[in-house]
């Protein structure tokens, strides 16, 4: 993944980015959490239903008292029969064609920018491992990804816990949902807060989840 980008150079040098034939895959996957900056990713070799599973199980592991709600785009991995959407973690799909709604897309713009732009890999090993570091790195960050990702329609699900927002019918879009959530009258002072069956108390999260193929080019 060189991802030429431009540069400046002295005069009358002319950048190379040096590119070759041979490809490899590798797939990143990540979810953010607007409300408080919180980065989760995870490596892949494929971008399938058992990746997803494996994913969504790291999310439900690293988050184990919390309510989850999980929007993710309608990738057919996402919606397909083998998978195991774990309990309390809903997961709600954007419309089609509309990654301009999914905040993790600013965060690989952001990890191709910085991480990955006008170098070259002599290994899928070595790009993975960019990857990673990379997304470590905004992960410690989580005032700056919180800036740039708490939108104000994703920031009123805030309003929302799983006994109103699950009532709520899946075929409203995705926005109209968000909205129906946020007007609702609850009885509790801070619905976010709210004991589950082991009485921990938990907190509902949102968290915007997408995928990113990295292609590694080699002789």
């Amino acid at each position: 993944m060189t991802d030429p980008r431009s540069c400046w150079a002295p005069a009358p040098l002319r950048p190379v980015v040096p590119l070759a034939l041979v490809r490899e895959y590798v797939y990143e996957y990540a979810a953010v959490s607007p409300q408080d900056g919180a980065l989760d990713f995870m490596t892949a070799e494929k971008m399938n239903t058992e990746s997803m599973n494996r994913f969504l199980d790291q999310v439900r592991k690293a988050h184990p008292d919390d309510f989850l709600v999980m929007v993710t785009d309608g990738a057919s991995s996402h919606k397909a029969k083998g998978l195991n959407i774990p309990e309390r973690m809903p997961l709600i799909y954007l419309p089609p064609y509309s990654p301009e709604l999914n905040p993790v897309e600013l965060l690989w713009n952001i990890l191709r920018r910085d991480h990955f732009a006008n170098r070259v890999f002599d290994s899928l090993k070595s790009a993975i491992l960019q990857a990673e570091t990379g997304l470590t790195k905004m992960a410690a960050n989580r005032s700056s990804i919180r800036s740039l990702t708490n939108w104000p329609w994703i920031n009123a699900t805030l309003n929302a816990n799983q006994n109103y927002f699950g009532a709520i019918p899946s075929s409203f879009p995705v926005k109209e949902r968000f909205r129906k959530a946020s007007s609702l009258s609850f009885p509790h002072a801070t619905v976010s807060s709210k004991s589950n069956s082991k009485g921990v108390s938990s907190n509902s999260h949102v968290l915007l989840a997408d995928g990113l193929d990295f292609i590694l080019s080699r002789d």
